[in-house]
Parts: structure tokens; sequence; C-alpha cells
């Protein structure tokens, strides 16, 4: 299953706002993903191949491995998101699987 982590600090507010519109561009695009939230610590309980997160703690988040990571600068704004997620080798790889 595709699956995006979006992280923050505490797992709570920052991630939840992320997450909410990740979802959102997932249904407008039409691809299905399972996107959860979660805070830095835990990441490493997941299995996910894309993480998003705020820019301002992308040092937190120890090796990933064979991980994208995309840090934000604007987490509010929706189209910058997309912009963002366009340019991921990951999203482009899950895009191309739908076509």
């Amino acid at each position: 299953m595709k699956q995006i982590i979006v992280a923050c600090n505490s797992g709570l507010g920052t991630s939840l706002m992320i997450r909410l519109n990740i979802e959102a561009l997932m249904r407008e695009l039409d691809v299905q993903v399972s996107v959860e939230h979660t805070d830095v610590t835990s990441l490493k309980a997941h299995n996910a191949k894309l993480i998003v997160c705020s820019s301002y703690i992308m040092d937190s988040i120890e090796d990933a491995g064979n991980v994208e990571i995309i840090g934000l600068d604007d987490i509010m704004d929706r189209q910058y998101l997309k912009n963002e997620l366009l340019k991921s080798t990951v999203f482009q790889e899950w895009l191309a699987e739908t076509e």
C-alpha cells in the first residue's frame, strides 16, 4: 500500500493540518494513498516511502533510509504542497502507476 507519513514534533497540530491537505489533494488527483500523521520519534514504526514535514524539523529526522522526505516551507498553502508533491520522485512513480 502506498503510504505518506506526515510528521511534526508532537504528532498533533502541524502534522494533522498537512495530512488533511494531502488527503484533499489525493482525492483531487484520484490517487489511492494511505496518509498518517505522527511525531518525529515514531517515524521508524511506519513503513512509508514518503515523509512530509515542515522544513524546520527536517534536521530532527534521523536517517530514514530509502525514504524520500519533503520539507515544506509553508504548511498552509495547498497549491505549494501540490507542487512539492509533484516534484517528488516517489509521488511521480505513484502517479505513473495510476495512469
